[in-house]
């Protein structure tokens, strides 16, 4: 008579003796490996976040800084070439004030503009040659029946002055003898003179850097034969 296994499944039998102690420690040990990686890929990430915010801030800061160095040295040039076309301009019409009618000279916040009529044809041309070459385009020129008139028009700032008002501006005018008429009226210099007198005006007030700390209008006030008279508004 065989023996027949009534208690046990058919097929080979497996060792019925592991712990439930070990699967748990194996379990848990897959899950401390899960959790690890799961740690290294956060730390990973958050240094690619700290990098890359660390790399925007240098490059966010090394752009203020070559902009603010950039426009310094614009406006510098600026300045520079502002003063350079101011002298050559002046200059070109003291040296042609026979030939020429100034109505208006303004210097204020954001241009710098003349409008002045010649005498005839031949001086016309001559005069918008001569400051093409030094300021191009920013001169035009209108020929309008027997009318022959030219007008300067270039960027200009008025720069904020703190230290040096009107009074002193007046004060300083008197000590030097220009010999202008001059009063301040309403926080105003006003000024009344020939144009020679006003053109020392421009050019004094440029030597001593004071040009564009004001505005400045010069306008015709009164035409008589072998005399203008211009009116100056300082402000």
């Amino acid at each position: 008579m065989s023996d027949i296994n009534l208690i046990n499944n058919p097929g080979i039998q497996g060792s019925s003796d592991i712990d439930d102690s070990e699967i748990n420690v194996l379990t848990d040990n897959n899950h401390n490996t899960g959790n690890l990686s799961v740690d290294i890929n956060k730390k990973t990430n958050s240094s690619k976040v700290y990098f890359f915010v660390f790399a925007l801030f240098v490059i966010l800061s090394m752009s203020i800084i070559y902009f603010y160095n950039y426009g310094n040295i614009v406006e510098s040039n600026m300045n520079k070439e502002r003063s350079f076309l101011l002298e050559d301009i002046i200059s070109i019409l003291e040296d042609n004030q026979t030939d020429i009618n100034i109505n208006l000279i303004v210097f204020e916040k954001k241009q710098f503009f003349i409008d002045f009529k010649c005498t005839n044809e031949e001086s016309f041309y001559k005069l918008f040659n001569s400051f093409s070459n030094i300021i191009k385009y920013n001169i035009k020129g209108y020929h309008i029946q027997n009318n022959y008139v030219l007008n300067i028009k270039l960027p200009w700032r008025i720069e904020n002055n703190r230290n040096f008002n009107i009074d002193l501006l007046n004060k300083e005018l008197t000590d030097l003898g220009l010999d202008l008429k001059q009063e301040i009226f309403k926080n105003k210099l006003i000024m009344v003179s020939d144009i020679n007198k006003i053109f020392k005006f421009i050019n004094l007030i440029t030597e001593l850097n004071l040009i564009n700390k004001f505005s400045i209008e010069i306008k015709q006030e009164l035409n008589i034969p072998n005399n203008i008279i211009y009116r100056v508004i300082v402000e």
